[in-house]
């Protein structure tokens, strides 16, 4: 969700997976982040999953999956993406 900063009025709504086998709700998804870097928010999942949104308007960019489960938020720091995974490796993205 986005809000205005003039007046608080909502922007955008993105709705997120909540599960990992929708039809049957089973696995719940836990989003961490997001944290913001040239306009884009990117989180986390529980599953695997990074997500790329766009600030603007919400529109999803990319949904890119790994083979790591993350339940710490992302970082951006000197132009890269960092992600610590609940296995310990760290991911560095440029």
């Amino acid at each position: 969700m986005a809000l205005s900063l003039t007046d608080g009025a909502i922007v955008w709504v993105a709705n997120l997976p909540k599960y990992n086998d929708p039809e049957d709700r089973k696995g719940i998804i836990r989003w961490m982040g997001p944290v913001m870097g040239s306009g884009k928010l990117v989180l986390a999942g529980s599953n695997g999953d990074i997500l790329t949104v766009n600030a603007t308007d919400g529109k999803l960019l990319s949904q890119n999956k790994t083979k790591q489960k993350f339940s710490f938020a992302p970082i951006i720091a000197g132009g890269t993406l960092y992600l610590l995974s609940d296995g310990g490796t760290l991911l560095a993205y440029r």
